[in-house]
């Protein structure tokens, strides 16, 4: 699952990568860089980066958040849900 999500968010960021298992692990390799995901306890992620550092993650969201932050991809504008004007 986390795999595919990875590999979609790489295409949606238009960003070349590949993202491949190994063992326990994640690899993402994009823009110059290799980073591994790990699932850890209790629906907790890790996120480590080659050359050092790691982040972890409490949710899928930290984890598409630390990925995109290593590969400097510029956030999106945020999308905003509010009531409309009803037509009187």
């Amino acid at each position: 699952m986390i795999r595919a999500l990875l590999e979609d968010s790489l295409a949606l960021w238009q960003v070349p990568g590949a993202v491949e298992e190994e063992g326990e692990a994640v690899v993402v390799r994009a823009a110059g860089r290799v980073i591994r995901v790990l699932r850890g306890r209790a629906s907790r992620w890790a996120v480590a980066m080659d050359g050092g550092g790691g982040r972890p993650c409490a949710s899928i969201v930290g984890v598409l958040s630390a990925v995109r932050e290593q590969i400097e991809v510029a956030s999106g504008a945020a999308l905003r849900i509010a009531p409309g004007r009803s037509a009187a």
